[in-house]
């Protein structure tokens, strides 16, 4: 079991990571080529990023999630039409509407066409983006982790290349960072697509789907929990980026933006073990095998828990070294240090909710998934929020996340335990 759990954990982990450097990579670029404007500008760009990355991960495995228990491929074909007509709807908002979007970013005059830039075009290629989420879940769970792990780090590596491409030789500035982004994940689709010609044990093909509403709103009944884990990310982001402002301006912004930045890559593993888990937690359940499913269970929980404790320690004693990495304003070094310090505890607790959701919506529990997804991601984040800035500045904006995260994970495991005891009786 152990080697299973590692196997399809591992391969995830380092798909997610991929995707989460998509990001992190436009910030090291964007921060070292535009400086602390573009760092902030960027920082309000993510939200509309994470909100279309969370439509697709909840297209991709509430769709594979039924591929899987339902040995049905027309959800295969179902996911990809939801997925594209989402992509199209922001398509036309971007085409049309992109200024309505960055003022509700709370874009100022200073940051306003960064903002625009990167909005307009990650909106125009949504489409793309769907596509590419949807066949990554699905090639995962059609037994072929490995493909679904080397086209995200081959879109990862294509990343690179084209940010250093468009932003240093040729100059094209914030656009530069999104059109890379974008192209990028047309190398992932291309090499998705051997898996229906190259591999010979798929069970995954396209087939003819009747458009039926209740299909689609059971895809993405399935994968609800993973959309609002993402988009409790956009929302939180959205929340401290207008507090961070109102208390520090565009330099908060700039120190947010690191620190938001690095808790991508920590929320992509997490993220990443819990889904590498889910096609061994569903094989087990669906034998009845209860002793294995919660052994998986519990490895993955100590498994995010204990790469949580890792970076938060290391982070801890490299704090500047780290930030230095993306700017040199002393100003926002200062903001950011302590800043880090504090929200990175949060992960410890935010690693139990991140798995025991994930868990729950495979064990057919989409509701209590459904719930902890919300109190993450308004019930008590946007309170403590108001409560802990208003009493404790700049610091209490990070500190409201760690005491969010706490409550709960307490909430979380006895979710989990419920569930545990429901099924074996």
């Amino acid at each position: 079991m152990i080697k299973q759990v590692l196997k399809y954990t591992s391969l995830s982990v380092i798909g997610m990571l991929s995707i989460s450097v998509y990001i992190l990579v436009d910030t090291l670029f964007v921060s070292n080529v535009i400086g602390p404007l573009g760092l902030a500008s960027l920082n309000l760009a993510i939200v509309v990023f994470s909100l279309i990355t969370g439509i697709g991960l909840m297209i991709g495995i509430g769709g594979a999630t039924l591929f899987i228990q339902k040995k049905d491929n027309k959800f295969f074909m179902l996911s990809l039409i939801l997925g594209i007509l989402f992509g199209l709807v922001f398509l036309v908002i971007g085409v049309f509407f992109p200024d309505l979007v960055v003022r509700l970013l709370q874009a100022d005059n200073e940051t306003y066409q960064f903002t625009y830039d990167y909005v307009r075009t990650i909106m125009i290629f949504t489409p793309v983006f769907m596509t590419n989420n949807v066949l990554i879940s699905f090639v995962r769970h059609d037994k072929n982790p490995r493909l679904a792990m080397t086209a995200m780090v081959v879109s990862s590596a294509a990343n690179i290349f084209l940010d250093y491409l468009f932003m240093v030789p040729l100059g094209m500035g914030m656009f530069g960072a999104s059109f890379a982004t974008s192209l990028s994940s047309l190398s992932s689709i291309g090499l998705l697509m051997t898996h229906f010609y190259k591999n010979k044990s798929r069970t995954l093909s396209l087939v003819k789907a009747k458009i039926v509403v209740k299909d689609f709103l059971m895809i993405l009944k399935n994968g609800i929990a993973s959309f609002v884990n993402e988009f409790s990310q956009s929302i939180t982001l959205y929340l401290f980026n207008i507090v961070i402002l109102s208390i520090h301006g565009n330099l908060g912004l700039s120190a947010y933006g690191i620190i938001a930045n690095i808790s991508l890559i920590v929320f992509a593993v997490m993220t990443g073990i819990g889904q590498g888990l889910q096609p061994i937690i569903g094989r087990y359940y669906r034998k009845n095998d209860h002793v294995n499913l919660y052994k998986t269970i519990r490895a993955g929980l100590w498994m995010a828990f204990g790469f949580s404790l890792i970076m938060y320690l290391s982070l801890s004693l490299s704090s500047e070294s780290v930030i230095r990495l993306f700017v040199n304003d002393d100003v926002v070094i200062g903001l950011s240090k302590n800043a880090l310090r504090i929200y990175f505890i949060g992960f410890l607790f935010a690693s139990v909710n991140v798995i025991v959701g994930l868990s729950l919506n495979v064990l057919n529990d989409a509701k209590k998934a459904f719930s902890i997804s919300i109190l993450r991601g308004f019930l008590l984040s946007i309170p403590f929020l108001l409560i802990f800035s208003k009493f404790f500045g700049f610091e209490g904006v990070f500190l409201s996340f760690v005491i969010t995260e706490l409550v709960v994970s307490v909430i979380s495991l006895v979710a989990i335990k419920l569930k545990e005891r429901q099924i074996t009786q």
